[in-house]
């Protein structure tokens, strides 16, 4: 009975002992793994550092192989994968290794996890979403703060367009106005007419610079409008 109890007693031990080391070493493949930037031809996997781990190997699923192979041995915590197809499942790993004689070893495994990337860019009409068009995509590549910087871009532009249009419709009445009177007095020959005529014939000629300056400046200016107006449809903002 005696022996019967110790063997019973060591069992409960060597139990108890398995059970800590099962729960130390399932604590340690506790990854957290994530992938907060994914795009449709890559992403970014993220885990948790493990307690003495000197580098982590990346494994990704090969379908055709059928097997986890190597994607790359790190250091850090964070693995890019890129050269991806879009809207497709990746399944994959990470082993934590430690150093010994100068070769690396396992010390925990990670379970496998399955990231997908971003659908690729559907480029499609505003009026007419079944057909294909350069003008507008739903989705786009930019950033919220690059659009939101795109946006003040395309304001300032279309600013100064409505700014230089109104600075040209002004230059015109200005033109028609000055010319009119020079209509009217020419041919005159009184004196203070004639000096009169002189300084009107100046300030049309400078108004006619100022138009043709403020015209070329407006192609300039609505192109740059149209250019970014694009940029922002390309990726789904609309403006007006």
């Amino acid at each position: 009975m005696k022996k019967t109890g110790r063997a019973a007693l060591s069992a409960i031990l060597c139990a108890a002992l398995m059970s800590g080391f099962s729960a130390a070493a399932e604590a340690k493949s506790v990854y957290n793994m994530k992938a907060p930037e994914k795009k449709s031809d890559s992403f970014v996997l993220t885990w948790d550092a493990q307690e003495g781990a000197d580098a982590y190997r990346i494994y990704k699923y090969d379908t055709v192989a059928g097997k986890y192979v190597v994607y790359k041995t790190v250091v850090n915590e964070q693995c890019t994968f890129s050269s991806l197809e879009p809207e497709t499942a990746y399944k994959v790993k990470v082993r934590s290794l430690y150093k010994e004689n100068g070769k690396y070893k396992k010390l925990s495994e990670s379970g496998a996890v399955t990231v997908k990337t971003k659908k690729e860019a559907n480029w499609v009409n505003v009026n007419s979403p079944e057909k294909n068009d350069p003008s507008y995509n739903d989705g786009g590549a930019l950033s919220a703060d690059e659009k939101e910087k795109l946006k003040r871009e395309y304001n300032t532009a279309s600013s100064e367009r409505k700014r230089l249009e109104s600075s040209i419709a002004s230059l015109e009445t200005k033109i028609k106005s000055t010319q009119s009177q020079i209509d009217k007095k020419n041919g005159s020959s009184d004196p203070k007419l004639a000096e009169e005529l002189f300084k009107l014939r100046q300030q049309l000629e400078q108004y006619k610079e100022e138009y043709d300056t403020a015209k070329r400046n407006l192609s300039t200016a609505a192109a740059l409008e149209n250019s970014l107006k694009t940029k922002l449809r390309i990726n789904g903002v609309y403006v007006t």
